[in-house]
């Protein structure tokens, strides 16, 4: 499907104090904002949401943007230079938080991916310039359209990088039967991507968002009671695999040096891996810490030339005031970005 073109949102022409110009590195933040509506009934809210069958109106609005911008501000020194969310329903939302309770942090840039039917959309907020913004439209599954998935390139100090925010489908409906959808949203980003990779082969690229997929996804179905389990759209490059997987999954490496393309499949680093399992975990179910948020990383952000990665520049925010919170039930991820050499 041919991927359209969206129009960059909001560019406020004004200068920043320097003191909010990232330096040496530049961090990026995914968060899912759990439902950030505003508190207008456009008529594409969930049901709970509608204001004849809920008591959300203003007044939760703005508690749930005070929050949002608090978890912002907590989790970052400064906050995130680049926060993709997830959730948002609409840009009146997405301004709202910016020039209400993000004011004078200087996110200047302010897209998010359109899309009729769709209750909650995803979004960036950033200081870094974004110079081009793409929606990868998603077809309808069983009578319902899935969400769009939202790419940016954006420069910093002459080098550009790629971000792709995503959410895809939950669970809901049965963790086998919705795997399709998943597995097709994950398809459409690898066309994506590998078209890149032609053009620019050492691209630095971030896949970020809530996935509703865990780091070890493949393997829980494979060893469960699934007798042999079944394509996920997340498979660490470690498992055993079909061959024919290598088209519509995304491989997971656990070493920088493995992420990259092998025997025709694409490999991402995957930063989950850098903690122990008992602190791996950006949402609570069941009493179990899961991991469906991912930001995955290609080769080019460990060859040594642009932004660079380094293990250990990765964190999910779990203080306990975070924990405390009741506007989100994930927890937001941040990466740090470094220009090579610095």
């Amino acid at each position: 499907m041919v991927p359209k073109r969206l129009i960059l949102i909001s560019l406020l022409l004004f200068i920043l104090p320097l003191s909010l110009f990232p330096e040496s590195k530049i961090t990026i933040m995914s968060y899912n904002v759990h439902n950030l509506f505003d508190d207008v009934d456009d008529g594409s809210e969930y049901a709970e949401f509608k204001s004849d069958k809920s008591i959300w109106g203003a007044e939760q609005f703005e508690k749930k943007l005070k929050t949002i911008a608090q978890a912002i501000r907590k989790s970052c020194f400064k906050g995130a230079d680049v926060i993709a969310l997830q959730e948002v329903e609409n840009l009146n939302a997405l301004r709202l938080l910016r020039e209400r309770y993000l004011k004078g942090m200087g996110y200047n840039y302010a897209v998010i991916a359109p899309q009729d039917g769709v209750a909650v959309r995803v979004a960036l907020l950033s200081r870094i310039p974004i110079r081009q913004v793409r929606c990868h439209s998603m077809v309808e599954w069983r009578g319902r359209p899935l969400r769009n998935i939202l790419e940016a390139e954006l420069e910093y100090k002459g080098n550009t990088f790629f971000i792709f925010n995503n959410h895809w489908k939950s669970k809901s409906g049965g963790v086998r039967q919705t795997e399709e959808a998943r597995l097709y949203a994950a398809s459409v980003i690898l066309r994506r991507i590998r078209s890149i990779l032609e053009e620019k082969p050492d691209a630095d690229i971030v896949i970020l968002g809530d996935f509703n997929e865990n780091v070890e996804e493949y393997l829980e179905v494979k060893d469960g009671a699934n007798r042999g389990g079944y394509q996920t759209a997340l498979i660490p490059i470690s498992a055993p695999f079909k061959e024919s997987y290598g088209a519509s999954s995304i491989f997971l490496a656990d070493r920088p040096e493995a992420a990259g393309l092998f025997n025709g499949k694409l490999l991402f680093y995957e930063p989950w891996y850098e903690l122990d399992l008992q602190e791996r975990g950006s949402y609570l179910f069941q009493g179990r810490w899961q991991t469906p948020d991912h930001i995955l990383l290609s080769s080019g952000l460990f060859d040594g030339q642009g932004l660079t990665y380094q293990p250990g520049d990765f964190k999910v925010e779990k203080s306990d005031i975070m924990l405390k919170w009741v506007y989100s039930d994930h927890l937001p991820l941040i990466i740090s970005l470094r220009i090579a050499g610095s």
